[in-house]
């Protein structure tokens, strides 16, 4: 995993970077919020949530949407606001493993939350791990 730094491909196939990492100021207030990951957009019907890299899945979250994390040896991703898990706890994913679809945002815009944590859960930039666009 953090051979592949930097080229690692992205989980959603299109899409954009609709919430950066790091601190934020709320548009139209003085407002900061901190995100601990990036919040990927797509638009169109339901889209797939891709692994990243190969691991085995750690946890399942059933909340009112779906949150995967797969571990990656010392490293662990983190999926978020999925509509749908097409993997269980303790499975082997390889990169580009489907691990389940966007849960449904508004309008015609999916949205996935993803985060990359170290084995002491500091979250780390996810966009110095993915490759460019």
């Amino acid at each position: 995993f953090e051979k592949n730094k930097g080229h690692l491909p992205w989980p959603i196939n299109g899409g954009f970077i609709s919430g950066a990492y790091g601190v934020q100021t709320i548009p139209g207030t003085n407002l900061k919020q901190e995100n601990d990951g990036v919040e990927m957009t797509a638009t169109g019907g339901s889209t797939t949530v891709k692994s990243v890299a190969s691991g085995t899945v750690s946890v399942v979250i059933s909340d009112e949407t779906y949150s995967v994390i797969i571990r990656h040896g010392k490293y662990f991703t983190t999926y978020s606001n999925l509509g749908s898990v097409s993997v269980s706890r303790g499975e082997s994913v390889n990169a580009g493993t489907i691990i389940g679809t966007m849960a449904s945002g508004s309008g015609n815009a999916n949205t996935v939350f993803f985060m990359v944590t170290d084995s002491k859960g500091n979250a780390l930039n996810p966009m110095s791990w993915l490759k460019g666009r």
